[in-house]
């Protein structure tokens, strides 16, 4: 969990400080209800966090309403229509429905996405010692271009890949 994040009872709060103010703030976020809080100290706004939470649950328990819970696992995305065509297509190719190609793809975005950086190696075909400086040139243009363009993998999601 992100340093900057308190958590309590499967609730989460981003926090932040107001100078102007003086105080830090909070807001649980993943839930349609607004819920904010604050503290002139980090001890305080973690007690105003749970006392945030807690009258919530109560609330909801007194009007006899479910509690909201974060992230219900469906969201809204609005595409281009040429981009919504191409999804559905590629789903359809693929034989999956276009939930489940885009959750898919989704999944294998945020694993590449990895923050841990790939260990360099140099490809087993390159022998920068029989190269040119040119030829060299090129093979490391090469490799840049094929990270720009996202023709790569991280390093982290190889290694899993290969523990299974």
């Amino acid at each position: 969990m992100p340093e900057s994040m308190l958590e309590y009872k499967g609730y989460h709060a981003k926090i932040y400080f107001d100078a102007r103010d003086d105080i830090f703030v909070g807001e649980v976020f993943g839930l349609n209800d607004s819920l904010n809080f604050h503290g002139s100290n980090v001890q305080e706004l973690k007690e105003m966090f749970r006392q945030c939470i807690d009258n919530y649950l109560q609330l909801c328990q007194e009007l006899g309403e479910e509690p909201e819970r974060e992230f219900k696992g469906n969201f809204n995305i609005r595409v281009q229509p040429e981009l919504h065509r191409q999804l559905a297509y590629n789903a359809l190719k693929e034989g999956k429905s276009l939930n489940q190609y885009i959750n898919e793809s989704l999944e294998q975005f945020i694993a590449n996405s990895a923050t841990v950086p790939a260990q360099p190696q140099t490809p087993a075909e390159v022998d920068a010692e029989r190269m040119s400086a040119e030829q060299l040139r090129e093979k490391l243009q090469k490799g840049y271009d094929d990270i720009e363009a996202g023709r790569f993998q991280v390093a982290e999601t190889v290694f899993a890949q290969r523990r299974k």
